[in-house]
């Protein structure tokens, strides 16, 4: 099986295949436009008209896919493919003439002052308008995210590592908004990464590319008292599930269990866990925080009341969380991984003055890196459709994109890594921390062939994708 690697900005065209790109309807009409033009006498002209028409198509998305070397519409598929994966943003319907704090389940939070808003032609925007969102932290996020993480500087290719990247975007009734040259909209972003120098990036969405902007340490988070209680060491997460009909504000909400706020003595852990519980949520204390109550078979004719904050799919980094409620018994473990996933440690803050996508990062470096040339394969037999790759650092969570199918890569041969792949049939395929233990026998050699093998997951939604990711770096 032979693979080469497609650039989308390049049309790769004889008489048996022609590659998909963007630009390729507008090249077709450029040679269109010469056919017409070949009887001037003056070439000129129609020279120059090419070179408009290629100058106009230069700045889109300019990534590259592995493929074969045939049907161009499969990398249309693979498109589709890697589009599933992307999460739906986070709507708010907010007035314009009002000031508005947006409270994210992660903990992150946007402050949008008053009057902050103008239309495509500068004039300012009233009534109601629409501010979209999404957050991006883990592995699976930044994957699903289809944004890139490589940055260049001085002609050196980087790749960043986040610390809480974010997407935000404004309209009114479908049309694009912006924020006006005298606002700004301050970003409070909740992070677990307790790296305290980073850099603020922003991305140019028509080069690709990400642009510095500066670099500071983040802010402790410090929050008043009147505000919803901090969860502490103590805190357990209820597997229960609860009708929540009577509670519209939870009714789009994917709820995996309920966060116990206050301390649950041994006796009635006992009780939730061992006896016969009906259980009801009863009432709404603040934004975040309700009331559930139990009727416990072992405590007749007593009804025990508990304060409790909905432990929702977002704010557990989706599936790792489901997986492991479903999976372990030891409630200490899955709050250990909530103390150190779900819950933002700290915050980053930025005040941004246009929408679009920034990141707060630090340049990928580590000095026990070692470079081998990967040779990644596929079983004969499998129908390979165009590829998006990536190498994966579980301990760094850093994502790495490849673009070719035999390339130098870096890697720290004592963490676990992964080499991960999404098809054109929307299959992932992976190579997990046991064949890169190859791999390290192999460094003398300075290459090392990867045999990628199946998951068996197809992607369908965002949800599927992250479950399957997690699932696969468990392994």
């Amino acid at each position: 099986m032979v693979f080469s690697v497609f650039d989308r900005q390049k049309i790769i065209s004889n008489k048996f295949s022609i590659g998909y790109t963007k630009t390729s309807s507008l090249s077709l009409l450029s040679l269109l436009l010469i056919l017409n033009f070949t009887k001037m006498k003056n070439y000129f002209m129609y020279i120059l008209l090419v070179m408009v028409i290629t100058a106009c198509t230069t700045n889109e998305n300019n990534k590259t896919r592995v493929g074969v070397a045939k049907e161009g519409n499969s990398f249309v598929l693979l498109e589709q493919a890697l589009e599933k994966m992307k999460a739906a943003p986070k709507k708010f319907k907010i007035s314009s003439s009002k000031a508005h704090q947006l409270k994210l389940p992660s903990g992150s939070c946007v402050h949008v002052p008053a009057n902050a808003f103008v239309d495509k032609n500068g004039i300012p925007v009233k009534g109601k308008v629409d501010i979209e969102w999404n957050e991006y932290h883990s592995i699976a996020d930044v994957i699903s995210s289809g944004i890139t993480m490589e940055y260049d500087s001085l002609g050196k290719n980087y790749t960043l590592v986040t610390g809480g990247m974010f997407k935000i975007r404004g309209f009114q009734k479908g049309e694009e908004i912006f924020i006006a040259k005298d606002k700004e909209i301050q970003v409070d972003i909740a992070s677990t990464n307790q790296r305290k120098g980073m850099s603020f990036y922003s991305f140019d969405e028509t080069t690709n590319q990400w642009n510095y902007e500066t670099t500071q340490s983040f802010e402790p988070e410090q929050k008043k008292q009147s505000e919803t209680k901090q969860l502490t060491k103590s805190t357990c997460v209820l597997d229960l599930q609860v009708k929540t009909n009577d509670f519209p504000e939870l009714k789009d909400k994917l709820l995996l269990g309920w966060k116990v706020i206050e301390r649950l003595d041994e006796k009635t852990k006992r009780s939730l866990e061992k006896s016969s519980v009906t259980s009801k949520l009863v009432k709404r204390l603040t934004d975040t925080t309700y009331v559930i109550s139990f009727e416990i078979s072992s405590l007749i004719g007593k009804t025990l009341e508990i304060e409790v904050q909905p432990y929702t799919y977002e704010e557990g980094k989706a599936t790792s969380a489901a997986n492991k409620l479903k999976a372990l018994k030891d409630k200490n473990e899955l709050l250990g991984y909530f103390n150190d996933v779900a819950c933002g440690k700290i915050t980053r803050k930025y005040a941004v003055k246009s929408f679009g996508i920034y990141n707060w990062d630090f340049i990928y470096r580590d000095p026990d890196r070692v470079p081998i040339i990967a040779k990644i394969h596929f079983p004969e037999n499998v129908a390979l459709k165009p590829l998006q790759l990536y190498l994966v650092c579980k301990e760094d969570n850093a994502v790495v994109e490849i673009n070719t199918l035999k390339k130098e890569i870096s890697f720290n041969p004592n963490k676990s890594n992964y080499l991960m792949a999404i098809t054109e049939q929307s299959e992932i395929w992976s190579c997990t921390p046991r064949d890169f233990q190859i791999a390290k026998q192999n460094l003398a050699t300075g290459s090392c062939d990867f045999e990628m093998k199946s998951t068996g997951k197809k992607i369908v939604a965002h949800q599927d994708f992250t479950m399957a990711i997690n699932s696969v770096l468990k392994n």
